[in-house]
């Protein structure tokens, strides 16, 4: 059995196919490189509004890499089966999750991760979870 899509809770996700960000080489194998890496980091940061400060740091809930954060939300990227997974997770943080911040974050997590997706979607073709072991095309806010 496989390792199904990538999840993390308290976030909304879409996948990148390694292929958009490596390339082949002529025995059809994917090239993994630092550099190509790098510019997918780019495209997430140039997407993201001005309230976002880079960083760099491990994700706490699981492998992924923080590459920005603002006092709601960290944006995290992990390299999972075939793809990496962007993710704009809700931050944690010292005050009670029901607090009014956290509430107010949650409230807004989708929309939020809507208009960075959306600007994504012109670097790459998208694709979410659609069940625990399948995907579907990313569809944009009308």
């Amino acid at each position: 059995m496989g390792a199904g899509n990538f999840y993390i809770k308290d976030a909304e996700t879409v996948y990148v196919d390694d292929s958009q960000i490596f390339y082949e080489n002529e025995d059809g194998e994917i090239e993994y490189d630092d550099f190509y890496y790098d510019d997918l980091i780019d495209h997430v940061r140039e997407t993201l509004p001005k309230s976002y400060c880079d960083v760099d740091k491990h994700f706490n809930r699981d492998s992924g890499k923080v590459i920005a954060e603002n006092d709601f939300y960290e944006i995290v990227v992990t390299g999972w089966e075939g793809y990496y997974a962007v993710s704009v997770a809700l931050k944690e943080s010292d005050y009670d999750n029901q607090g009014n911040m956290y509430s107010l974050a949650k409230s807004h997590l989708d929309k939020r991760a809507k208009q960075i997706f959306d600007k994504l979607s012109e670097y790459y073709d998208l694709r979410v979870r659609s069940s625990g072991w399948t995907s579907g095309p990313y569809e944009k806010a009308a």
